[in-house]
C-alpha cells in the first residue's frame, strides 16, 4: 500500500511536469511569450527540483534506516505527523519495523544473559577456544580449574599448568582424559572432554572440565570396604579352624591345667595330633597363598616395552591352547584387522592378562551346548589397538557385575578371585583400558584397549 501511494505521488508530479512542459511549448505562440515562457520555465525548474528532492529524500531516509539496522541502532525515529500520506505511512512502517527489531534485540540480549548466567553458575567448567588458541568464552568453574582470572591464550597454561595443558591439547572429540592436580589446599581429579564446532569459517573447540574427586573417593571407599569384607572373610575362614583345632589338640596334652606325662598319652592321641597338625599346616599354607596373591595385587612390575609381531604372538597362543581346546571340543576363532601388524607393549604382562581371560572363557563354556571362543584384534578410528575375547557362556549375573573387579571375590569353587582385578591393574599399568560386558544367557566379552 505504501509503495502504491508513493508511486501515485510520483505519477501526479510527472503529470504536472508534463502539463507544465506543454504550456511552456505553447507559450511561444503568445504575443507576450517571453514573459510567459520565462514564468513557466521557472515553474518547470521548481518542479524538477521537487521531483529530484522527492526521490533523494526517500533514498536518504531508506539509507539512514538500513544503516541504522546494520549498526544495530534502534533509536532512529521518523516523523509521522507530515502532510504526505504516502510518506507518513512509509515512516510509520519503518518505525514499526525498528521497534520490532528493537524488541527482538532485547529478547536476544535477555536470552544471552540468561544463558551466560546459567553457564557461569554451572559446576562443570566450560570454555571455547578458537583455532589460534585464544579463549573466547569461559565460565567461573573453568577459571578456577585452570587457575586464571582473565581470558587468555590457552598456550599460557603450558607454563602455569603443563599437565592440564597437555591434556587439553591432546584430548580428541568423544574422548575422556583425566589429570590429577595437587594444589596447596586441595587435590582435584579433572576429567576433560572436547568437541569441535565451526562457525563463520572459524573452528572452535568446546571444552568441558569436571572435578570427579568426590565420586572417585566414594568409589574408592566403597571398594576398600568391599575388599576389607572379602579379606576378613578369607582370613577368618583360615584362622577359625586353626584356633579351634589348636584348642582341641591342647586338651589332649593338658588335664586340669597340668601337662600330661608321655606315659599318659595314648596312640590315638598321637595319631589325632599328627592329623591335626597336618590340617593346621594346610590352613597355614592356604593363608600364605592368600597373602601371596595379595602381594601380587600390590607389586605389579614396571612394564618393559618392546615391539610384538602380532602374527607370531597369536601363533604362540594357538599352540598353547590347541590341545586343550580340542580336548573340550571348544571352537576357537581368531580374526585380525589387516592393519593390526604389530603393537608396542610388555609381552609378559599382556600375556598374563590374555591367558587369564582365555582360561575364564574356557571355564565359562565348559558346560554349554555351544562352546565357542572368539579372539578379535581391531584398530578403531582413533588408532587404538583393541583385543576382544568373546565367549558363548551363560554370562555374568547383573547383580555380580559390580563385584567382578573386587580382589578375592569369586563364584568358582576353586577360584582365588584375583584374575580380573589383577588383569585390570596390569592393563592400567600398560596405559590401556580393561572392560567387561556380559549378558545373561548370551555370553561375556572382554575388551582390552591399548
Amino acid at each position: 500500500m505504501i509503495f502504491k501511494n508513493v508511486a501515485l505521488t510520483i505519477v501526479i508530479r510527472l503529470i504536472i511536469f508534463a502539463v507544465t512542459t506543454v504550456l511552456f511549448v505553447y507559450s511561444f505562440e503568445s504575443e507576450i511569450w517571453y514573459y510567459i515562457s520565462t514564468f513557466i520555465a521557472v515553474i518547470l525548474a521548481v518542479e524538477i527540483y521537487d521531483i529530484v528532492y522527492f526521490f533523494n529524500g526517500i533514498n536518504r531516509k531508506l539509507s539512514y534506516f538500513f544503516d541504522a539496522v546494520r549498526n544495530e541502532d534502534t533509536t532512529l525515529v521518523f516523523p509521522e505527523n507530515i502532510g504526505s500520506k504516502s510518506l507518513k505511512r512509509l515512516h510509520k512502517s519503518m518505525n514499526n519495523l525498528n521497534r520490532l527489531i528493537s524488541d527482538i534485540k532485547m529478547e536476544n540480549e535477555s536470552s544471552e544473559r540468561f544463558l551466560y548466567e546459567l553457564i557461569n553458575h554451572s559446576k562443570t567448567g566450560l570454555m571455547s577456544v578458537d583455532s589460534y588458541g585464544y579463549i573466547q568464552n569461559i565460565n567461573t568453574a573453568a577459571k578456577n580449574y585452570l587457575g586464571v582470572d582473565n581470558e587468555i591464550n590457552i598456550h599460557i597454561l603450558q607454563q602455569v599448568n603443563p599437565k592440564l595443558f597437555e591434556v587439553l591439547s591432546s584430548v580428541k572429540p568423544n574422548e575422556r582424559k583425566s589429570v590429577k592436580m595437587i594444589t596447596d589446599s586441595d587435590v582435584k581429579h579433572l576429567v576433560v572432554q572436547t568437541s569441535v564446532l565451526k562457525f563463520k569459517d572459524i573452528e572452535y573447540r568446546l571444552f568441558s572440565i569436571q572435578d570427579i574427586k568426590k565420586e572417585i573417593d566414594e568409589n574408592e571407599l566403597d571398594s576398600y570396604q568391599k575388599l576389607i569384607r572379602v579379606m576378613t572373610h578369607e582370613i577368618m575362614n583360615s584362622i577359625a579352624p586353626i584356633t579351634s583345632l589348636s584348642n582341641t589338640l591342647s586338651r589332649f596334652f593338658i588335664n586340669n591345667g597340668v601337662a600330661k606325662t608321655p606315659d599318659e598319652l595314648s596312640e590315638l592321641v598321637v595319631t589325632n595330633t599328627i592329623d591335626g597338625l597336618a590340617i593346621i599346616e594346610e590352613q597355614g599354607k592356604a593363608l600364605k597363598h592368600f597373602v601371596e596373591n595379595y602381594r601380587k595385587m600390590t607389586k605389579i612390575p614396571q612394564p618393559k616395552y618392546s615391539t610384538i609381531v602380532v602374527k607370531d604372538w597369536l601363533n604362540s597362543f594357538a599352540l598353547l591352547y590347541k590341545g586343550e581346546m580340542e580336548e573340550y571340543n571348544i571352537k576357537f576363532r581368531v580374526a585380525v584387522d589387516n592393519l593390526f601388524i604389530d603393537m608396542i607393549t610388555d609381552d609378559k604382562l599382556l600375556n598374563q592378562v590374555v591367558i587369564n581371560i582365555i582360561k575364564n572363557a574356557m571355564s565359562a563354556v565348559e558346560n554349554c551346548d555351544i562352546k565357542e571362543i572368539s579372539m578379535l584384534l581391531e584398530i578403531d578410528k582413533e588408532g587404538n589397538k583393541i583385543i576382544r575375547v568373546i565367549d558363548s557362556g551363560c554370562g555374568i549375573a547383573p547383580d555380580l557385575m559390580d563385584k567382578i573387579f573386587i580382589p578375592f571375590f569369586t563364584t568358582k569353587d576353586n577360584g582365588d578371585g584375583i584374575g580380573l582385578s589383577l588383569s585390570r591393574q596390569i592393563i592400567k599399568k600398560l596405559k590401556g583400558t580393561f572392560t567387561v560386558r556380559s549378558k545373561r544367557g548370551v555370553g561375556t566379552e572382554v575388551i582390552i584397549t591399548l
